[in-house]
């Protein structure tokens, strides 16, 4: 969306590949985030009685 339209605007001045290195790097944040949030969650469950 709009703020898609803006990353890109912002990586435009940027390489091809430091574009791509970036956005790798997003992803693996991303991700990290994500399974780090999934392991939160479930020692949640298992400390609630």
């Amino acid at each position: 969306g709009a703020h898609h339209a803006a990353l890109r605007r912002w990586l435009a001045p940027l390489k091809d590949a430091d574009q791509r290195r970036l956005i790798a790097l997003m992803g693996d944040m991303r991700s990290a985030l994500e399974s780090s949030l999934a392991i939160s969650a479930e020692r949640d469950e298992r400390t609630i009685p």
